[in-house]
């Protein structure tokens, strides 16, 4: 009864995805294999599946442009045909602990959700009903979405479409390069596969997915815990003045992990404007890249880009006014009283003339130093 409902379910999933709503990008790249022969006895394959086939954990997968069309030759296992509509759709670990969310897309049961924002981990079997990350691992829940939708309906065969990511001597974990199946761990199989696990379904391999590294700009670290620099998050530097920057090339979608700086590997080059205004240096001493906006004029603007193993960032730069320094330091004034100077400009001339005890030599005709 089961098996006739589970392939009934490919009749229509193809129209659902076309048609489906966009289920945002994620982080996670390639794909989840559910069931089908087992590899050798190291696998904790045990029969119970059903050969769930391809599951994408990526709209890229197969949609590599990212024009919303399928872009893969015919037939290739789990994307449609070329030039069939895509959902953008992806699901995203995040670097530290924190909620798992996103869609992954499989070719024979449809969404399967990581997330709890359209309520389908409703009352999950035990314990916190999401998926997320503790440490290292990937502990919760998932669902396919078909089998919570045909449940309500009562058209299921009692499935509940469950997959627990986590249990006794089995789990999805993350390793520090963004591979799945941390290397050496106790729940990773002699293959270096590790799995999640439905009662339904049986056991699902993650060892061929990992978190897709990106590129971005970032200032002085790439652990600085600012926004990385782009079009829109644009540099603002005063005319004269130099800003590190440096490359990072990690997990992270911020700056905020210290891995992956690229910044003597990757390609720096102006894009627009400036002209001979400003000037990108390499700093040797601190391996960084340093800005030097040199211009001339006031709030000139202009672009340059990062380039890394194929990924490109445009930052945006504003050279603006240069800043006036302001500086307060005390002096003696025309009556010889001890008062606060200020001085604003491109230097600070303030040097203090006041004796220790704030006094100054009186100011009087009659006055001459007389020696010991």
């Amino acid at each position: 009864m089961k098996n006739k409902i589970f392939f009934s379910l490919a009749v229509f999933l193809l129209a659902f995805f076309i048609a489906g709503a966009a289920k945002g990008a994620g982080n996670l790249q390639g794909w989840l294999w559910g069931g089908g022969t087992e590899i050798d006895g190291s696998s904790p394959y045990d029969g119970k599946h059903t050969n769930l086939g391809w599951i994408s954990m990526n709209s890229s997968n197969c949609d590599t442009d990212g024009n919303g069309l399928s872009d893969v030759e015919d037939g290739e296992d789990g994307c449609p045909t070329v030039g069939t509509a895509m959902a953008d759709y992806g699901v995203t670990i995040p670097a530290g602990d924190g909620d798992v969310n996103g869609y992954a897309w499989s070719e024979n049961v449809g969404w399967i959700a990581f997330s709890n924002e359209d309520s389908y981990l409703n009352g999950c079997p035990i314990g916190e009903c999401k998926a997320y990350r503790e440490g290292d691992y990937i502990k919760g829940w998932a669902r396919i979405v078909s089998i919570a939708d045909a449940l309500k309906n009562g058209n299921s065969g009692d499935w509940k479409g469950w997959i627990k990511m986590s249990g006794t001597n089995y789990g999805v974990s993350v390793d520090n390069d963004g591979t799945l199946c941390k290397n050496g761990d106790s729940k990773t199989d002699a293959g270096g596969r590790c799995f999640a696990w439905s009662d339904e379904l049986g056991w699902i391999d993650f060892s061929r997915a990992s978190i897709g590294k990106t590129l971005k700009v970032c200032g002085g670290s790439c652990g600085s815990g600012d926004d990385p620099y782009n079009t829109t998050n644009i540099i603002s530097i005063p005319e004269g003045a130099t800003k590190n920057l440096v490359a990072c090339y990690n997990t992270s979608g911020g700056c905020n992990n210290e891995l992956g700086d690229v910044t003597s590997l990757s390609s720096w080059d102006k894009v627009v404007g400036f002209d001979n205004k400003f000037n990108l240096g390499y700093n040797p001493s601190s391996l960084k890249e340093e800005l030097k906006a040199l211009s001339v004029d006031s709030n000139t603007t202009g672009q340059f880009k990062v380039t890394h193993l194929g990924q490109e960032v445009t930052v945006g730069v504003e050279v603006t006014d240069i800043i006036p320094i302001t500086c307060d330091c005390k002096g003696c004034n025309d009556e010889n009283k001890c008062v606060l100077k200020s001085f604003s400009g491109a230097d600070c001339p303030c040097s203090n003339s006041c004796d220790d005890d704030n006094s100054c030599a009186p100011n009087s005709p009659n006055w001459r130093e007389v020696a010991p």
